[in-house]
């Protein structure tokens, strides 16, 4: 559907088929650009927690072993 608006757009072939080619890669890249965001912000509210509250900090840890415990009780 793109393809035939870039048609109509540039009625430029050459163009269009450039257009054509790039959208699963410019989806793909967007993808992983996404999860590498989600994931840098989870490392910052991490270090950020962490560092100003040590207790709750503790309290997470505790919480992340108790659930793999729990997944390798699961896994038998």
């Amino acid at each position: 559907m793109l393809f035939v608006v870039m048609l109509f757009l540039t009625t430029d072939w050459v163009l269009s088929i450039f257009a054509l080619v790039s959208f699963p890669y410019a989806g793909l890249l967007a993808f992983y650009q996404y999860k590498f965001s989600r994931k840098l912000k989870n490392f910052w509210r991490w270090k950020i927690l962490g560092n100003t509250n040590p207790d709750v900090l503790e309290q997470l840890l505790k919480q992340r072993h108790a659930l793999l415990n729990q997944l390798k009780i699961w896994e038998l």
